[in-house]
């Protein structure tokens, strides 16, 4: 029997329930976990509002903030990709509309 995931787009909701799970696992510091909520929240409510610009600038603070959590040792280099891989694609996402 074969197991495989089923592909579900990326949101700015979908990615706040990842990192409370990443808290909860204790993957990521309750601080970390609250840096990155903070501003996808941010691309949560604009996204909701359909504001593209916004979330699309807010996006890319979100990937600045990945980067400079890294280089301070507050996320490992796999929940660095991962979050990288997944902003990208709510990037594009967002580019194309």
């Amino acid at each position: 029997m074969y197991e495989f995931e089923v592909y579900q787009p990326v949101t700015a909701s979908e990615m706040i329930k990842w990192i409370e799970q990443l808290q909860d696992r204790s993957e990521i510091t309750n601080q970390t976990a609250r840096k990155l909520s903070m501003h996808m929240t941010t691309v949560s409510r604009y996204a909701d509002e359909q504001r593209a610009d916004k979330v699309l600038k807010h996006v890319e603070g979100f990937l600045k903030l990945n980067k400079k959590l890294l280089e301070e040792g507050h996320l490992t280099d796999e929940v660095y990709e991962k979050l990288k891989a997944a902003t990208i694609e709510l990037q594009i996402k967002w580019q194309m509309k």
